[in-house]
Formats: C-alpha cells, structure tokens, sequence
C-alpha cells in the first residue's frame, strides 16, 4: 500500500492511495477535500487497465478523461480507448472526444456525433480491382486517384464487417460480409451502407452466378425523390446490365437494361421505347435459308442488307427470336412453339404488330 501526497506551488492539491493484490494495482485519486476524483487499475499479467479522472472547476463544470486497454476474448486483437468530456454543471455533455483503437469521434451536446475520424497510417489501402466492386454513392466525393483505406472486423470464419475511409480519416460507408458452404458449393454475399448506415445495395456470388445491385437516392429539381438502381448480372452464362430510375413509391420513371448486347429501353411504367443491339456480338448474319419465310419488315433494308438475330429458347418449349439491322435496330420478332403434336410460328414487327405466321401438325396439314 502507498499514500501519496499531491502539492502544486507548496499547497496540497490533491491524495492518492495505491495498493496491490495478486498483481493488481488499484490507485485512487483524491481532491484536496478527500473527495474521489478519480481511479486506476493496472493488472499487467491480463493485459488490462482502466483510468478516469474528474476535475471540476470553480462554476461546477467538469471535465472526465480516462483510457482503458484489454485484449479481446478469443482473439489476440487489444483494444485501446482514450476519452476527455466535458459537461456543464447538470451533467449534460457539452462536448467529447473519443479514440478507440485509432478512430476519433467527435461529441456534441448530449453525444451528438459531430464526426467520426480513423488515423489511416495503420489501415489497409483498397486494390484497385475492389473498389470497383463498391456502390458509386459510397465513394463518389473520392477523386478518381484517391486513396480509399479498409479496416475489418471478423466475427467467426464467415461474417465479417469492413468499413471503409478516405485518405483523411473521415468514414464513407460500411460491409457486412458473408460466406456459407454446402457441400461443393459456397455463397458469398456483402451489404452495402453509406456512413449513416444506410442501404446501398449488395453483391454476391454462389460459384456459377454473379450479381450486384446498387441503390442511390436523390431528388430531381422540383425536389420529387428519385431511386436509381444500377447492377449486372450472370446466370446461366447470360449476362444482364441495368439502370432503373424509380419514384418514392418504386414506380418506374425511365430504364436501359441488356442482356448479351441487347439493351432495351423503358419509359414510365415499364413502356418499351426502343430496342438495340451491339451485332458483333450476334454470330455471323442470317443467310438466305435462315431468312426464308421470314416477313419483309423483318429483313433488314439497309445498303448491306445484313440481318442478324437473337433467339431465346423456352422450358416450355417455344423460342422467341429478335431481328436486328446492321445498326443494331430491332426489326421485329418471332415467336415459335413446337411439341409432339406439331408447330407454329408467329410474327410481329417491331411495334408488336402482327404480321402473320404458320402451323402444321405432325400430319402435315
């Protein structure tokens, strides 16, 4: 045990009083009037310690600082905690800071946070190829050659949470991470959210499909809210790129999807307004016995009289097959079922106008 006496200038200020057991130190802060102020455990062998200290001033305001260390249970990770508020004689916080394993928050009155900042020079630098797998919201006040630096907590082997910084310190948005197996096959996804932890959208992959879909909220000038999802997506070998502009109410505004270079356009309501097509990915254009029945309209008139087509086969059996230009512009379409009993194809032009079509069964009428 110890006894100590605290003197500034000649005139005590202050007491304190330590004692140990088991390897533990205990040291208790006293005011000149013997009031505590204050407290300090160390137990060195655990890795822990605590400390908090009160000074008040003569109009009753005061101010409480304080640290404490520990290593977190099942882990070899420490985590480290400084703090200084300050309150006004009620107890009400005026301001504070925090500092809890390298991230500053900032406090206003009653712990309003003012800002939440990381020292960045122990944090991991995102590769390139990762941030183009972050949603645009998140990281659109980032200058194309900035740096963005990750810190990540893991909770078992297959949730993990990430949050992500600018080369300031100052917090962009967050992760949360998963990843299950069954068997031969494992699913991975990961939740987006902004710095208020709001949903930007998700990505994730089961082995043989890919998707990400991300969420951005704005208003346009009339101050109407406006929803803009943006993603892509692979199943089954087929590849789908969209963006959707939504109202508040999730009814559509306008959109642009395409799937295997074919992109069509939406207005309000989910009203096709046109239809085009990158054609170097549609295979060599039709020849002449492909095109054989097939309605004029629907045989390019172009100079180079090329047509291509894309055709999209059914469970069910049918097939429906888009004709398209040189240019890329839709032509038309034909829709085509065939079973035991026999089969038919119809055709329409661009507009979905019929055009005609034929049937025969499997006795030849």
């Amino acid at each position: 045990m110890a006894f100590e006496t605290i003197t500034t200038d000649g005139a005590i200020t202050g007491y304190t009083y330590a004692i140990t057991e088991d390897g533990v130190t205990n040291t208790i802060s006293y005011d000149e009037n013997f009031e505590q102020i204050g407290e300090a455990v160390v137990d060195e062998a655990a890795g822990k310690s605590f400390s908090n200290l009160v000074v008040t001033a003569d109009d009753g305001t005061y101010v409480e600082s304080g640290s404490e260390t520990y290593t977190i249970t099942g882990s070899e990770e420490t985590f480290e905690r400084t703090f200084e508020f300050s309150y006004d004689a009620n107890g009400t916080l005026l301001e504070g800071t925090e500092v809890i394993n390298g991230e500053t928050i900032e406090y206003g009155a009653d712990f309003a946070v003012t800002s939440v900042t990381a020292d960045t020079s122990g944090l991991t630098a995102l590769a390139e190829e990762a941030r183009s797998g972050l949603p645009a919201a998140m990281i659109s006040s980032v200058a194309d050659d900035g740096i963005i630096y990750t810190s990540t907590e893991n909770f078992g082997d297959d949730f993990s949470e990430t949050t992500y910084y600018n080369e300031s310190g100052a917090i962009l948005g967050y992760s949360n991470s998963f990843s299950h197996s069954w068997g031969n096959e494992t699913m991975t996804g990961t939740d987006f959210m902004n710095a208020d932890w709001e949903y930007l959208g998700h990505s994730g992959s089961d082995g043989s499909s890919e998707w990400s879909h991300f969420e951005t909220r704005s208003e346009d000038a009339d101050g109407n809210v406006r929803i803009t999802e943006t993603g892509t997506e692979t199943y089954g070998g087929e590849t789908r790129e969209f963006t959707f502009v939504f109202d508040e109410s999730f009814n559509l505004i306008s959109g642009e999807e395409t799937i295997d270079g074919v992109t069509t356009n939406y207005g309000a309501n989910w009203t096709v307004t046109g239809e085009t097509a990158d054609v170097s990915a549609l295979g060599s254009a039709l020849g002449e016995a492909a095109l054989s029945g097939v309605p004029t309209a629907l045989v390019s008139s172009l100079d180079d009289g090329l047509t291509y087509s894309k055709t999209e086969d059914f469970d069910w059996g049918g097939s429906e097959t888009t004709y398209f230009d040189s240019e890329g512009s839709t032509l038309g379409y034909s829709f085509s079922f065939e079973d035991n009993w026999g089969s038919s194809i119809t055709y329409e032009d661009a507009n979905h106008n019929w055009l005609g079509g034929s049937w025969s069964d499997n006795e030849g009428r």
